[in-house]
């Protein structure tokens, strides 16, 4: 579903007296950290009344995977996004 629809929903659930929370994940430092205020603030806005948030985790062969993605598409970014992620594990 689109943004868009998820705020229609959490507004929809809130506003029918259902306690409404959101997830955000998967958090990747150098990524997409910036983008969760504005994600929690409409949230909030449209009635969540929690969040949670989980850091990605690269179990097994994910880890290989997503670090060549990481290498080929963020070149620039990609020894601070895979050393702050790396010292998380």
């Amino acid at each position: 579903a689109s943004s868009a629809k998820r705020l229609k929903t959490i507004e929809t659930l809130a506003n029918a007296g259902v306690p409404v929370g959101v997830m955000n994940a998967p958090i990747i430092p150098g990524l997409n950290h910036h983008e969760i205020p504005g994600v929690l603030h409409a949230a909030a806005n449209h009635g969540a009344l929690g969040a949670g948030m989980t850091v990605v985790r690269l179990n097994g062969a994910i880890g290989k995977i997503f670090e060549d993605w990481l290498r080929k598409n963020f070149p620039d970014r990609f020894d601070k996004v895979w050393n702050q992620i790396s010292s998380f594990h």
